[in-house]
């Protein structure tokens, strides 16, 4: 009887963080970013720097693939 007691005690507990947590969106900002993001220059940076991370996989690989097509074309491969 006790632990039924105990386990409903301690889910009402976690609904009642999980329903406070809803309520204040501000308590559960996932990183210190969040907050520093308010500024337009800051978040412009966030965007520029997403964007700068989107695109550098493809710019390694293009590069990779690029390399790769002068050794052959140039025959210095063999």
């Amino acid at each position: 009887m006790s632990s039924v007691r105990d386990a409903l005690r301690r889910g009402g507990a976690a609904a009642a963080v999980g329903l406070l947590l809803l309520l204040a969106p501000r308590l559960a900002a996932a990183c210190s970013a969040c907050f520093v993001a308010s500024d337009a220059r800051v978040a412009r940076m966030f965007v520029v720097t997403a964007a700068l991370l989107s695109v550098l996989p493809f710019a390694i690989v293009g590069g990779i693939a690029w390399w790769s097509w002068r050794r052959v074309a140039t025959g210095a491969g063999a």
